[in-house]
């Protein structure tokens, strides 16, 4: 990761063994979505004696004979759900008025009856086309019209000799998009209908135009793989494949820039940013129309756009992506307190306490509220593990919902389990890890490392007393003093909230101080008064901070001296708006830095098949 998130280019690569990763996961893919007839995923020939033997069946001449009423079945795994072929030879000892009759059964339900008139010299073959879901099913083949007559001599019996089953038959909805013009028998007709398919697909992969020599390449693979024999489906499978690995689909490349220029991006390459900004995946229908008839570029169009974007259910990759890296809400996954002392945060407690963090953030989103919001709550959302935890009794169930708070112990984002569990040691609470983590994610300042040679406090045995008295004695090191002054003050105004951020009035049977005095002379005392001073005396900080970490993500780029300019403009617009999240967006989106390049050296650009 870089500058805390993960969509940063500079830190990103691509080593060998993650390269045959992709090649791998490009061969399942369209392994799963192409229906290629030459290939079913399913196809068995079974013989009929590997069935399993009814009550009055056995073997014989090669085949499972059945003398009266009676069914035989076998066990077998379908590759996923779709409609299956099955076909059965089979004959029969014909007596009476009517022929041998076959029942075909799945899973113990009949499905349809077939007459087998057929007899030893002249088996016939019967089939049968169902829907069958992923899984393991049993299928029976059943006798279901016996006939004896002894004084005739008349005996009518059943008799399987081979079973074959063959499927997925049906087109997935995938391959019919994939598949979207009919290609015929005449290879000319063939070659045409590949290079529509392969121009929309890459089109689609790539973000832009696929330019004329992209699509010749892509033809001279399909080509290739006909020449040695392969399906039309099969051949458009091994080119698609081509397109998966491909660096324009892996990549969001961008067309080089002259250097020492600046140059706007085009409308496709402005909607692919806006679209893995908002909603961290590929552009929509909508926003590759508008960036085909360059609409996009005009500036009442792309905001309204950044405001559909925001609305549509997709933005909450806001929080998955944005909010959970930047609040480090990920780290959580790693985090294991000490199970003696906090019994029960597991897994599943540790995932609640992101999920109460994440949902408080997509309600802000969702209702475009101030970021200041953020501080002093008057809500969370919780469920029943969660409530208890917080010794709240009126929640009950798995399912969160909003619950209002009384404003003393709980309220804002300071005093959700999941930031003050991630900021301790998995024994005690760490006053200096909650202090570096409020300095670094939201006010922007970032602690100097401590000198090599400055011992943890666990390590200084002669210190004594509470955890605040052996802090401030570990503070009269000169060394230590600078850094924690700061942090210190911050972190021990939730010395309230134990290592797992349940409330406690004590600590090792001794009252909690959880007042705090910045260098500066500044006192506040707890939870409440820190997020109080983190949004009135420190809200320049804050908003900076914001504003510059939303950069950050929306750009997948670290901030350089030249941008200080942009985020003044950001935080000038918010200022319009109350501080509303959704200005924040609006003002990156519109700003240079994000709808602008600065260059390296041109090359000659393809120009796109028209």
């Amino acid at each position: 990761m870089g500058y805390g998130f993960d969509n940063v280019a500079d830190v990103l690569s691509l080593p060998p063994i993650l390269m045959e990763k992709y090649l791998e996961a490009a061969e399942q893919i369209t392994g799963q979505a192409i229906r290629d007839p030459a290939y079913p995923r399913l196809k068995q020939s079974i013989a009929g004696t590997t069935f399993q033997r009814g009550r009055s069946s056995s073997l014989g001449n090669g085949s499972h004979a059945m003398f009266t009423t009676d069914v035989i079945k076998k066990k077998l795994e379908f590759p996923e759900t779709g409609e299956y072929l099955i076909r059965v030879r089979a004959f029969g000892d014909q007596a009476g008025d009517e022929p041998a009759r076959l029942a075909f059964v799945i899973d113990g339900k009949e499905k349809t009856t077939k007459d087998v008139p057929a007899t030893m010299d002249e088996p016939g073959e019967y089939e049968l086309r169902v829907d069958v879901a992923k899984g393991n099913h049993t299928i029976g083949l059943a006798f279901v019209n016996d006939y004896y007559n002894r004084d005739a001599k008349a005996d009518r019996n059943l008799y399987v000799n081979r079973v074959w089953i063959e499927g997925p038959l049906n087109l997935t909805k995938i391959h019919e998009q994939i598949f979207f013009v009919q290609h015929g028998q005449e290879e000319q007709a063939q070659i045409e209908a590949a290079k529509k398919i392969l121009r929309r697909f890459a089109g689609r992969a790539f973000r832009r135009p696929v330019t004329k020599p992209e699509l010749q390449r892509l033809l001279s693979m399909y080509q290739q793989s006909r020449d040695e024999n392969d399906s039309f489906e099969g051949a458009i499978g091994f080119a698609l494949q081509a397109i998966l690995v491909s660096p324009h689909f892996l990549f969001k490349i961008e067309q080089p820039t002259q250097e020492n220029r600046t140059r706007d991006l085009n409308p496709y390459e402005l909607g692919t940013s806006l679209s893995y900004f908002l909603w961290s995946t590929m552009p929509d229908a909508e926003l590759f129309d508008l960036a085909r008839s360059d609409k996009l570029l005009v500036p009442e169009v792309y905001r309204q756009q950044i405001i559909r974007m925001l609305a549509d259910p997709r933005s909450n990759s806001l929080v998955e992506n944005f909010a959970a890296q930047w609040l480090q809400l990920r780290a959580l996954t790693d985090f294991q307190p000490d199970p003696e002392l906090f019994p029960g945060i597991d897994g599943d407690m540790r995932d609640d306490m992101a999920q109460e963090t994440k949902l408080l953030f997509a309600d802000l989103l969702k209702r475009d509220a101030s970021i200041f919001e953020l501080l002093g709550s008057k809500y969370t959302f919780l469920n029943e593990r969660l409530a208890k935890h917080y010794q709240i009794d009126s929640v009950t169930g798995n399912q969160f919902r909003q619950v209002e708070l009384d404003g003393q112990r709980r309220g804002g984002l300071l005093t959700q389990a999941s930031i003050l569990t991630l900021t301790s040691n998995p024994n005690r609470t760490s006053p200096v890890k909650r202090g570096k983590w409020i300095l670094e994610n939201l006010l922007g300042a970032e602690p100097s490392n401590p000198a090599p040679d400055v011992m943890a406090l666990e390590d200084q045995s002669e210190l004594t007393g509470t955890l605040r008295e052996r802090m401030e004695q570990h503070r009269k090191n000169p060394e230590c003093a600078t850094c924690h002054l700061t942090m210190d003050a911050l972190g021990f105004s939730l010395e309230n909230y134990d290592a797992v951020g349940r409330w406690r009035e004590k600590d090792e049977d001794l009252p909690i101080d959880a007042s705090g005095e910045l260098p500066d002379g500044t006192v506040f005392t707890g939870a409440n008064g820190l997020q109080k001073l983190v949004g009135n005396e420190m809200r320049d900080q804050f908003l900076r901070c914001f504003a510059e970490k939303l950069l950050i993500y929306a750009l997948g780029r670290g901030l350089e001296y030249y941008d200080e300019c942009t985020v003044d403009k950001i935080l000038e617009r918010a200022a319009s708006s109350d501080y509303r999240i959704s200005e924040f967006v609006l003002a990156i989106c519109e700003s240079e830095p994000f709808r602008q390049r600065r260059g390296q050296l041109l090359t000659e650009r393809e120009s796109p098949d028209e």
